[in-house]
């Protein structure tokens, strides 16, 4: 589970991606499912998919408070929740 910094103020963007350590695992066939904690002061349309390009997702933080996210990685071979 991801929690963003509690210092962002509100009018920050904040980029939720997948950590460092599996960076280079990603590959075409890697599929990525953001989810977010319905408690979060704010709902985002977070996009799930397949390929590097959703390993990533950029917010904007509207409301303070905390947030909190969770991201799962399928690579095909074994699954990944963080």
């Amino acid at each position: 589970m991801y929690k963003i910094p509690e210092n962002l103020k509100v009018g920050n963007y904040y980029i939720l991606q997948v950590p460092e350590n599996l960076s280079h695992e990603i590959s075409e066939k890697s599929m990525f499912e953001w989810e977010e904690d319905y408690s979060n002061p704010t709902i985002f349309n977070l996009k799930s998919g397949k390929g590097p390009a959703f390993s990533s997702q950029v917010i904007g933080l509207v409301s303070e408070g905390i947030y909190y996210f969770k991201l799962t990685i399928d690579h095909k071979i074994e699954s990944d929740t963080y």
